[in-house]
């Protein structure tokens, strides 16, 4: 005990004995870095700043995902829409070509990727009259 309590004075007169005391400590105990972590924290800071960073990287994608369904959704209004209201543009864009006022389509292989560029468009706004 009395050779604790001289030590503990010669700490007090010496505060870089301590600290060259306890680097020596972590370097004989291969405790450094553990011991810089106790006094920084500066692991469990990056562990939060990770977690942080996943966090905001699963909202950004499920805002993606609801954006591609919404926008999917929207499409498929619009060639529920044009098929409905518009029958002889449909059947134009499914022929992939002009057709007579008032002609049905009938036979050939159907155009569904003219339909869906048409359809996109509108979602897209393209054919939407200028403002003016």
């Amino acid at each position: 005990m009395g050779r604790i309590r001289s030590m503990g004075k010669m700490v007090k007169g010496n505060p870089g004995l301590a600290l060259g005391g306890l680097a020596g400590l972590g370097a004989l105990f291969g405790a450094g870095s553990g011991l810089r972590e106790m006094v920084t924290g500066e692991k469990e800071k990056r562990k939060r700043e990770a977690e942080g960073q996943m966090i905001a990287l699963e909202k950004r994608a499920v805002a993606l995902r609801h954006a591609q369904a919404m926008r999917e959704q929207a499409i498929k209004l619009n060639m529920q829409s044009l098929a409905l209201n518009l029958p002889e543009l449909y059947n134009q864009a499914a022929a992939g070509r002009a057709l007579p006022r008032g002609a049905t389509y009938i036979g050939g292989s159907r155009r569904p990727d003219v339909i869906r560029d048409l359809a996109e468009g509108m979602a897209n706004g393209d054919f939407n009259q200028p403002q003016g």
